[in-house]
C-alpha cells in the first residue's frame, strides 16, 4: 500500500498537495473561530468534508476501487453547501428563492443523469455552472445592498473569489469528461486536464483560508 501511495504522489503531485492543503482552512477556522461568522463557519465544515472525502478517495486509488460514483454525489453536495451558505449571507428573499430553485432543478436533473461508475457529465457541468450562477448573484447583492467599504477585509469575498475560480477552471473539464476520462485518452491530455482542476481546487483552497484569516477585520470592513 505504501509503495501504491509513493507511486500515485510522484504521478500526481498536484493532487497530494491539493489533498494537503485542504487543512489550512481548517487550521485558521479553529484559530480565528471566534471571529468567523455562519457562512465563514460552514465553508470551514465543507473543507473539513472535503478532506475526509479526499482521504477515502486516495483509500480507494490505492486498493482500485472506483470513486468516480463517489465524486458525482459530492458534487451534489458541493451544490448544496454552497446555497446554505449563501442563504446565510444573502438577505434578500428574492434572491435566496432563485437560488433555491436553480439548487432543485439541478438536484432532480443530477438525481435523473446520476451514474455510478463514470463522471456524470450533465450533473458536474450543471453544477459548476450553479456556482457560477450563485457567485454572480452575491456579487450583485454585495454591490446593491450590502455595504462593505473594504472588499479586501470582508472575508467572504475571497472565498466567493475562489468558488467563482474554482467553478470556471472545472467546468471545461468536466464538460468534456466523456474524453477526459476516457480510457483511450492519452496519459498527456487527461494529465493537463487534471492538473488544471487541482490548481484551481488549490486556488479555491487558498482565497477560503485568506478569507476566513481576514475573518477578525471584518467588522471594519462592513459599514
Amino acid at each position: 500500500m505504501w509503495e501504491k501511495f509513493l507511486y500515485l504522489a510522484q504521478r500526481y503531485p498536484l493532487s497530494l498537495i491539493q489533498h494537503i492543503l485542504l487543512l489550512l482552512p481548517i487550521f485558521i477556522s479553529v484559530y480565528r473561530y471566534k471571529f468567523l461568522g455562519q457562512e465563514l463557519k460552514i465553508i470551514s465544515f465543507f473543507f473539513l468534508l472535503s478532506f475526509i472525502k479526499e482521504s477515502l478517495f486516495l483509500y480507494c486509488a490505492i486498493n482500485r476501487i472506483n470513486t468516480l460514483g463517489m465524486e458525482n454525489a459530492f458534487s451534489c453536495i458541493q451544490a448544496i453547501i454552497v446555497y446554505i451558505t449563501y442563504a446565510t449571507v444573502i438577505r434578500n428573499s428574492s434572491i435566496k428563492k432563485r437560488l433555491l430553485v436553480a439548487l432543485l432543478i439541478v438536484i432532480v436533473v443530477s438525481i435523473f443523469t446520476f451514474k455510478k461508475d463514470e463522471i456524470s457529465t450533465i450533473t458536474n457541468t450543471l453544477i459548476r455552472v450553479y456556482l457560477i450562477f450563485s457567485v454572480l448573484y452575491f456579487f450583485v447583492y454585495l454591490l446593491e445592498e450590502l455595504k462593505v467599504e473594504n472588499l479586501f477585509l470582508y472575508g467572504f469575498f475571497w472565498v466567493s473569489a475562489g468558488i467563482l475560480i474554482y467553478a470556471t477552471g472545472t467546468l471545461f473539464t468536466y464538460l468534456f469528461s466523456e474524453y477526459v476520462f476516457s480510457p483511450n485518452t492519452s496519459d498527456e491530455a487527461f494529465e493537463l486536464y487534471w492538473n488544471i482542476t487541482q490548481l484551481t481546487s488549490i486556488l479555491f483552497t487558498l482565497l477560503a483560508s485568506l478569507g476566513i484569516f481576514v475573518s477578525k477585520f471584518e467588522n471594519t470592513a462592513i459599514a
